[in-house]
C-alpha cells in the first residue's frame, strides 16, 4: 500500500474490515474491504481559547492551512501557554507579546520542527528530529494584543512560579 494525496484528512482515522484472520497475517489487497468507521479527526473551527488543547500535528495544520477561524483568533489577543512534553510529563511555560499575537508565536514554533528556538526544547529535538510529536500546545491565560513584554514576562513568570516549571519542568529562567 502506499499513501495517495489529497486524503490527508483521513489518514489514521478510516477503520477497515480485513475479514478474519487465519494462519496469516498477510491478505491480498486486490480483494475489495469493507470501510467500517471513519473516526472523528480534527475539526478545524476555532473551540474557543480556554479548549485550545493542540498536538503539535493538529498546530502545524493549523498554521500550514491558515484556517481563517483559527488564524483570526490567534491573531487578535497574546497569551501565556504551555507546551507539555507528553512523553515526561515536564512543562514550558511561554508567553506572547507581539502584533501576530498567538498565531506569529506558535507560527515559529511549526516553523522550527516544534522548539520555537527554546534551548530545553531544542535539546529535545536535537538527538530525536520526530520529539516534537510529544508536545501538546495549550493556552493558559489570555493577555492584550498590545500588552508590553515586561507584562507578558511577568506573568509569564507568575504562571512558571505556580506550575513549578522552572524547578520540574522546561524552563530555564
Amino acid at each position: 500500500m502506499k499513501e495517495v494525496d489529497g486524503f490527508q484528512n483521513l489518514k489514521e482515522r478510516v477503520i477497515v474490515d480485513w475479514g478474519k484472520g487465519t494462519l496469516s497475517w498477510c491478505q491480498g489487497i486486490h480483494n475489495e474491504k469493507e470501510i467500517v468507521e471513519i473516526t472523528p479527526g480534527f475539526d478545524n473551527a476555532f473551540p474557543g481559547y480556554q479548549n485550545v488543547i493542540l498536538k503539535f500535528s493538529q498546530l502545524k495544520d493549523i498554521i500550514k492551512n491558515a484556517y481563517p477561524g483559527w488564524k483570526r483568533m490567534l491573531s487578535a489577543v497574546n497569551c501565556i501557554y504551555a507546551i507539555l512534553d507528553n512523553k515526561t510529563g515536564k512543562i514550558y511555560i511561554g508567553s506572547t507579546y507581539n502584533k501576530l499575537g498567538i498565531w506569529g508565536r506558535w507560527s515559529v514554533y511549526v516553523d522550527t520542527n516544534g522548539h520555537g528556538n527554546n534551548v530545553s526544547l531544542i535539546e529535545l529535538i536535537k538527538h530525536e528530529p520526530e520529539y516534537a510529536q510529544n508536545f501538546i500546545y495549550s493556552i493558559l491565560h489570555i493577555l492584550p494584543i498590545n500588552i508590553s513584554p515586561e507584562q507578558a514576562i511577568k506573568e509569564e513568570t507568575l504562571f512558571k512560579n505556580k506550575l513549578g516549571a522552572i524547578s520540574f519542568g522546561l524552563c530555564n529562567n
